[in-house]
């Protein structure tokens, strides 16, 4: 109030066909000015002081230095000092304001009326904090899944069409964004200053990399348990191999075994071999838990074909066993 008081007595001083000298030629209800206007001041190198109810409320130094509510202005061209109100900015068609307040050493903003606090800047480290206060929100829930989304975005380096300089940046494209995070996306328009552009809220993608963080932890938390299951499987599978390879004959001749074809395998997978002439030979087929799950008969042909059609997905092995010795073994994993 005391800001908006003092501006309308520098504009009535200002425009007033009157000198310091004298004021009685002052009319309340304006002044004819001369050819090329008038002024108001000092001559000398005195300030002008401006007073109501004979307290000063403002001055011009000598040095054209500006003060509202104090005497101390120099250095700066402009110097506002407040007591329960600060400094405001209103728009006189929509009548939203802006208040700037200072407390504590924080520069505090508040948006139409002491109580629309917006935020604060930290007065030893220059940092910006919004309101987060639970009490003043509503409609509390956890972000869904947003991975996808993140994978959307793309990170861009550009230089600005209204600089002369080549600078490169890193960051998005309001327009991009505005896709897959339209939130965190402004539209600023406004016809008497020729505005039109879009901004982007940089501080909103915090909130979403911590979210894309915790759903990578996990993911990873996940893998690495599927992880420790393969591993204990692929031990348990190198167990019954040795079970199995252990007491292979070593005198057999003319004894081999090929890996299956394909592998791995859907529906059918051939396994070639060769056994001895008039030798009975057949083929074992293993789970990860060591038990036999098929077996059939190695003839002379030197080839027999595994069917899917009765199997689990997994690793197995097959073992040719030529006269009640296993003589050869190996992998094979069915997909389905």
């Amino acid at each position: 109030m005391k800001t908006k008081i003092l501006f309308t007595l520098l504009i009535v001083l200002l425009f007033g066909n009157f000198s310091l000298k004298a004021q009685s030629s002052w009319s309340q209800g304006g002044n004819t000015l001369p050819t090329g206007g008038a002024s108001l001041g000092s001559n000398n190198s005195r300030a002008v002081i401006f007073e109501t109810n004979n307290i000063e409320r403002g001055r011009i130094t000598k040095e054209g230095l500006w003060g509202f509510g104090t005497q101390n202005v120099s250095p700066y061209i402009v110097k506002v000092s407040h007591g329960s109100w600060g400094f405001n900015i209103e728009n006189n068609s929509s009548l939203d304001d802006w208040e700037f307040f200072v407390s504590g050493g924080a520069l505090q903003l508040y948006f139409n009326g002491g109580s629309g606090f917006r935020g604060s800047f930290d007065p030893n480290t220059g940092a910006y904090t919004s309101i987060s206060d639970q009490r003043l929100k509503t409609n509390i829930k956890s972000m869904p899944t947003i991975m996808e989304k993140i994978n959307q975005l793309k990170p861009s380096t550009y230089q600005f069409k209204t600089t002369t300089d080549k600078q490169e940046y890193n960051g998005f494209i309001a327009q991009d964004v505005m896709k897959v995070f339209p939130t965190l996306v402004r539209h600023a328009v406004n016809k008497e200053r020729n505005l039109d552009v879009y901004t982007l809220d940089y501080s909103g993608f915090g909130v979403i990399a911590i979210k894309g963080i915790q759903e990578l932890n996990q993911t990873i938390m996940q893998q690495q348990q599927t992880i420790a299951s393969l591993q204990d499987r692929i031990a348990k599978l190198e167990t019954s191999l040795n079970a199995i390879t252990g007491n292979v004959n070593r005198d057999l001749r003319n004894v081999s075994l090929q890996q299956n074809q394909p592998n791995p395998f859907s529906q059918t997978t051939i396994i070639r071999y060769t056994i001895p002439q008039g030798a009975n030979a057949e083929i074992r087929v293993y789970d990860a838990a060591g038990s036999m799950v098929k077996s059939l008969r190695a003839t002379e042909s030197g080839q027999a074909q595994i069917s899917a059609y009765d199997l689990k997905p997994g690793t197995y092995i097959y073992t040719l066993v030529v006269n009640g010795s296993p003589a050869a073994s190996n992998k094979m994993v069915l997909l389905k």
